[in-house]
């Protein structure tokens, strides 16, 4: 029978056993009035509100807070959308109710919504950008999905009129607890998988992967449970947080293990038998993989569509790692939903509204079967059209480590931003987002040169004026390329550069001087981007916490004051490297460091330079003498591109143009102390400086 008051939704959602959505829209006073109701007719559950002054009865969840709700339950959750409606901190809160509960927005008069500001933007405006200005396209698409769904429930708030169709409950319901305490036929399988790890072979991690509800940390807990009792047994548990681990902590009951943040973890590196990493998407990659490096017995749980927005990204960077190192290893997924029933009606709403699941076109082969064509995007359009927009977001979730619910957002109503998209055949097979950013007082660009101002957002601007010293580079109109990503069947077919190009065309229509990026080093995309015609101008310190990688500004000149900042930015790095990797850079990747010095013009090595690298390479002379010449020598080996062939470099960076000591190179290297790491040295420069260095010298050190 359909629900005719909140009261009846809530008996209908427990019936179904089933979470429900409800929006309660119009003036804010009655709004509150009729929340008010709902949670007096609650009782016995955690019920939290996100917003500005809670009603009595709600716990107060400040946005810095919502990520700690993780694992947590709830039986009503209550945001109010007037102080914003942020698409993380939706599926994040969602994510603790369980069955019967019910999710309440608190909006303005639906027609009205999307066409006022929304606070939730601030978070994306650069400096000097105004709320107003911002696009309206994603709210528009969530009130029409609201709108669409026969399952969304709705209040007005005037009348007291509830607009809502019954759940229908699934079949079959939900499972009950079996004598194992598992509920599932997958919970079974992934219990015993769990305990396999610790009575099996070493080295054969274990992966569960789930959507939210599926039981995987409960599986985790029901194993250690499962488990007879042994005091010698050492388990720990690591999480992004400890109320992650909630779960996992009721369902092991007397064997509950003890838990160490994942850093604290790293540093002690505690002896265990057994190491479960629960919301493994949450810890960096960096973390990870050391986690598999220390310890050989292991079970990660991760969930695949969450709000964290590691999802399906982390899934494809984490595999590679596991079979690198671990290429044991077993991964078990589990489908059948635990905390509520099949077919669940706030699940099906998230995954359209936020794009959860959101997947790239399929498409038949690897070649193209039609021709590739490269327009921008309208995004008032993309954003009324599902179809486009799924298929364009799985692009990018598939490309990168972190895509979040409100990257969504940031796509659709981002200031400044343009979409160009590859189309074969209408599917988008590439896509490529840049936002422009500077044209800051010049009054302002010298204070971020001087240090003394970090205004809002203007990422590259800053970068320029701020890291790479180029005084009034803040000032001038940039073009920074946010995203890009081309489907994984169409890489390496210059779909990328193609996209690049009419990005790039498109900045220097509208005026900008600059075209650059900033992203995660690797050798293969500096070789990418410098292949599109950009150049390096500045390298991170520090690395980035959740990839690992070390962040590089490229940079291209599209006019004149362009190109003097470009060339004034290269310059200025290019000066600097040597010397920062003395110090501050001392930690940089060699491959990395031997890449970014392969830019640099260097002046050939006089013979008294070829003479102490070759006495100290082909013969038996001191290191401490010949340092300096080999310093010269190396950086000009490095600047002529493939001359160390299959030799490795990355010994001689990291002792001559690095500093690390000795000792620290034989353990890092694997190499029987400081004479081995001498002898290495000299195996790794001899066939080079042969091959290289002036007849002369090879002949006197020869005679020697």
């Amino acid at each position: 029978m359909t629900a005719r008051t909140p009261s009846e939704l809530r008996q209908d959602a427990h019936r179904a056993d089933h979470r429900r959505l409800l929006v309660i829209h119009g003036p804010d006073r009655l709004c509150r009035d009729r929340v008010a109701e709902l949670v007096a007719d609650d009782a016995g559950s955690a019920r939290f509100w996100l917003g500005s002054e809670p009603l009595p009865g709600l716990t107060l969840i400040n946005p810095g807070q919502v990520s700690a709700c993780l694992g947590r339950e709830s039986g009503l959750v209550v945001i109010d959308c007037r102080a914003g409606l942020d698409p993380d901190h939706l599926a994040a809160l969602a994510g603790t109710l369980r069955a019967g509960g019910l999710l309440v927005l608190l909006t303005p008069t639906l027609a009205d919504w999307p066409e006022l500001p929304d606070p939730a933007m601030e978070r994306f405006l650069m400096a000097g950008q105004r709320l107003a200005a911002t696009g309206r396209g994603f709210l528009r698409r969530f009130v029409r999905l609201l709108r669409a769904d026969p399952l969304v429930c709705s209040l007005d708030a005037v009348s007291a009129q509830l607009d809502c169709e019954p759940s229908q409950p699934a079949v079959p319901a939900r499972p009950e607890s079996r004598a194992d305490g598992c509920r599932t036929a997958d919970q079974a399988r992934a219990v015993a998988a769990v305990q396999h790890v610790l009575e099996g072979h070493r080295r054969r991690p274990l992966v569960l992967l789930a959507d939210r509800g599926r039981g995987k940390s409960a599986a985790l807990g029901l194993a250690l449970a499962g488990l007879p009792a042994d005091p010698a047994r050492r388990v720990l548990v690591t999480a992004p947080h400890r109320g992650a681990i909630d779960s996992l902590l009721r369902h092991a009951g007397e064997n509950a293990p003890h838990f160490l943040p994942p850093a604290d973890l790293l540093r002690e590196q505690p002896p265990v038998d057994l190491l479960l990493v629960d919301e493994a998407a949450g810890i960096p990659l960096p973390m990870l993989e050391r986690l598999l490096q220390c310890y050989p017995r292991i079970a990660f749980a991760s969930t695949v569509h969450g709000y964290e927005g590691t999802g399906r990204g982390f899934v494809l960077r984490f595999e590679p790692l596991l079979d690198r190192l671990t290429p044991g290893w077993q991964r078990l997924t589990l489908e059948t939903p635990i905390r509520w029933a099949a077919n669940d009606p706030l699940e099906g709403f998230l995954f359209r509204s936020l794009l959860l699941d959101a997947m790239p076109a399929r498409l038949a082969d690897d070649r193209p079967s039609g021709e590739v064509t490269v327009r921008q995007l309208d995004r008032e359009a993309l954003a009324a059209d599902d179809d486009m927009l799924r298929q364009l977001f799985g692009l990018l979730v598939d490309a990168h480590y972190r895509t979040r619910p409100s990257d969504l957002r940031q796509l659709l109503d981002g200031k400044d931003i343009t979409v160009h998209v590859a189309l074969e055949d209408a599917a988008p097979v590439g896509v490529v987002l840049v936002v422009d950013e500077g044209r800051l007082d010049p009054a302002l660009a010298d204070a971020i040169w001087l240090g003394r101002r970090r205004p809002r957002g203007h990422l590259l601007a800053q970068s320029l004026g701020a890291h790479c010293g180029v005084r009034q580079a803040a000032s001038l109109p940039v073009s920074r390329v946010m995203r890009i990503a081309v489907h994984a069947n169409r890489r390496h077919q210059g779909i990328g550069r193609r996209l690049l190009q009419a990005a790039r065309d498109a900045a220097k229509t509208r005026g900008n001087a600059c075209f650059g990026t900033s992203f995660g080093a690797t050798i293969e995309l500096l070789r990418f981007w410098r292949a599109c015609g950009l150049r390096p101008v500045r390298i991170g310190l520090r690395a980035d916490a959740a990839s690992g990688a070390r962040s590089v500004v490229m940079l291209q000149g599209l006019s004149g004051e362009g190109e003097t900042c470009l060339s004034q930015a290269v310059e200025r790095f290019q000066a600097a490297l040597p010397t920062q990797l003395q110090c501050m850079l001392r930690g940089l990747d060699p491959a990395l460091a031997a890449n970014l010095l392969g830019d640099m013009a260097c002046p050939e090595p006089d013979q008294t330079d070829w003479l102490d690298a070759a006495g100290f390479a082909l013969a038996e002379r001191d290191e401490a003498a010949c340092v300096p010449a080999l310093q010269r020598v190396l950086r000009w080996l490095l600047s002529q591109h493939g001359v160390f062939g299959e030799t490795d470099p990355a010994l001689p960076v990291c002792r001559f143009l690095q500093g690390h000591e000795l000792v620290a190179l034989a353990a890092e290297f694997h190499l029987p102390g400081r004479r081995g790491v001498t002898t290495a040295l000299r195996e790794a420069l001899a066939p080079v400086i042969r091959q290289q260095a002036p007849a002369v010298v090879l002949e006197v050190v020869g005679k020697s």
